[in-house]
C-alpha cells in the first residue's frame, strides 16, 4: 500500500486519512457498503470526505476534514458551569472526525465488524473519554469525574 500525504485544508481542524489497498472492500461506519467516490459520502454533517487516488490506479485514501474548533470551544465554556444533576448530565461532545479515529483504531486492531453507535462502540468512547489524553472532549468538570484533568484555558 502506498503512502497518501495529508491535503493541506483551507480550514482549521483535523484531518484522518486512511488508506486502502484495492483488495479492501470499502465499508463506511454504519457497515453499508458503498462508492468511496460516490453515494455514502455524506453521512456525517460538517466532515468534508476526499477520495485520493495513488497513480497506481490501484491504491485509495480517504480523508475525513473537519473544523473541530467550534467544538473544543464549546466543551471548555460548557466545562465552565456546573451540571447539578446526575440524570441527563452532558459528559462530553466528539468531533465526527475523532469517531471515524477511534473506529480505524479498533479497525487496526482486528476489531473490524464494530460499527459506530452501537453498544459495542459505545464503550470503545466511555473508555476514550476516561483516558487524560481525551479529558479536553469532556464537557462535565473535573471534580464531578474522578480519574482525569482538563485543561484550563
Amino acid at each position: 500500500m502506498s503512502f497518501f500525504p495529508k491535503q493541506p485544508s483551507s480550514r482549521v481542524g483535523v484531518t484522518q486519512t486512511i488508506a486502502y489497498d484495492s483488495s479492501v472492500a470499502i465499508t463506511n461506519a454504519f457497515g453499508h457498503r458503498g462508492n468511496a467516490l460516490g453515494h455514502g459520502d455524506g453521512l456525517m454533517d460538517g466532515v468534508l470526505i476526499r477520495a485520493h487516488l495513488d497513480s497506481n490506479g490501484e491504491d485509495l485514501a480517504i480523508e475525513h476534514v473537519q473544523d473541530v474548533e467550534p467544538i473544543l470551544r464549546w466543551n471548555r465554556e460548557a466545562r465552565r458551569d456546573e451540571q447539578r444533576s446526575e440524570w441527563g448530565r452532558h459528559v462530553a461532545r466528539i468531533p465526527n472526525v475523532i469517531y471515524v479515529k477511534w473506529l480505524n483504531e479498533e479497525h487496526g486492531r482486528g476489531h473490524t465488524s464494530l460499527r459506530m453507535f452501537t453498544p459495542e462502540f459505545d464503550l470503545v468512547v466511555q473508555r476514550k473519554l476516561d483516558d487524560p489524553e481525551w479529558a479536553y472532549l469532556r464537557t462535565d468538570r473535573p471534580k464531578l469525574q474522578a480519574g482525569w484533568s482538563a485543561r484550563q484555558s
